[in-house]
């Protein structure tokens, strides 16, 4: 559907079993308590995730909007 390359499908990959495993595991209490979903965005910090969009040459991983919307999609 995105026409990912090799190394973009396994962030995307990536993405969801992150998504599965951090954030899913809190999304009732989140709602719940409607709190911020601080553990979930440290997760995906750890994972890079929140520098997806950002040049290589600045820290992050340099991907364009095709990437971030099929990570989107998964998360």
């Amino acid at each position: 559907m995105y026409r990912l390359n090799e190394a973009q499908q396994r962030i995307v990959r990536d993405a969801a079993s992150l998504a599965d495993h951090s954030a899913a595991p809190n999304a009732a209490r989140v709602d719940r308590e409607r709190v911020f979903p601080k553990e979930s965005i440290a997760a995906l910090g750890e994972a890079g995730l929140l520098g997806l969009t950002v040049p290589t040459t600045s820290g992050g991983m340099g991907e364009g909007l095709r990437t971030t919307a099929a990570v989107l999609d998964q998360i």
